[in-house]
């Protein structure tokens, strides 16, 4: 599945949500950000755990304004992201994933 990596995640009101006052949230910055960090709340991540999640990251940030995404990617950023944010950016997310 390909996948705008910069589109901005909208409110129910269809405006932008933010996560700074100058910075908008996109799929790039927010699924990066659950990809490359360890929640409190999940268990110690594997070797080979960690280097999966690093690899993916990166070919986000590398990939320009699209990427194609396999299903092994989608679990494993649904996992990181359900793991990370709460509901609005949750769904938001699995809607992008799930077209």
């Amino acid at each position: 599945m390909k996948i705008d990596v910069e589109q901005e995640l909208k409110s129910f009101t269809g405006q932008t949500l933010m996560i700074s006052k100058d910075q908008p949230a996109t799929f790039k910055t927010l699924v990066m950000n659950a990809l490359l960090q360890q929640a409190s709340n999940e268990p110690p991540q594997s070797g080979e755990e960690k280097m999966a999640r690093f690899l993916l990251a990166e070919s986000i940030y590398k990939c320009g304004q699209e990427i194609e995404l396999v299903q092994i990617d989608i679990q494993r950023i649904t996992h990181c992201v359900n793991l990370r944010y709460d509901p609005l950016i949750v769904g938001t997310l699995s809607r992008i994933l799930n077209g």
